[in-house]
């Protein structure tokens, strides 16, 4: 399964687009198999069959599973049941999502820190201080991960 969420998170690709198929083939792993005759029955544009059918992007799943594995990073779609279920109900949620930590806790309260992806040093020590606060509090903390602060 991971390895259909990898190379589905590689593909670029509308995340509009992303949750049609998932709507419309219900798992990664239907879309992973579609062939191009079965791409061309579905009246996609000849850039989006090219783009699914990219053999760059299945090379190297397995090393990037292990890789995730050996770093306790998991991935998840949004047909999947781990998918956090407040994430499900808003309008253009992520196709795929990464999570590293308790994947239970998404099922939980949270709030999400967003910020830029070129902080000061000022903005890196006030996020990090609130995120452990709000951690010491058991509130779980989300980020979009668009800057690593270690």
């Amino acid at each position: 399964m991971q390895e259909y969420n990898i190379w589905f998170s590689r593909l670029k690709l509308e995340n509009k687009l992303k949750l049609k198929l998932l709507e419309r083939f219900k798992s990664v792993e239907k879309i992973f198999k579609l062939t191009d005759k079965d791409l061309k029955n579905i009246n996609l544009k000849d850039n989006i069959i090219s783009e699914l059918l990219n053999e760059n992007y299945k090379k190297n799943l397995e090393k990037e599973e292990l890789y995730m594995n050996k770093n306790k990073i998991q991935i998840v779609n949004c047909k999947e049941e781990a998918y956090p279920s407040n994430l499900k109900k808003i309008y253009d949620k992520p196709a795929i999502i990464y999570i590293r930590g308790k994947k239970e806790l998404l099922q939980e309260s949270n709030i999400a820190i967003i910020g830029t992806r070129k902080p000061t040093e000022y903005g890196k020590k006030v996020a990090i201080s609130i995120s452990k606060d709000l951690s010491d509090r058991n509130i779980c903390v989300v980020s979009g991960l668009a800057i690593r602060y270690r």
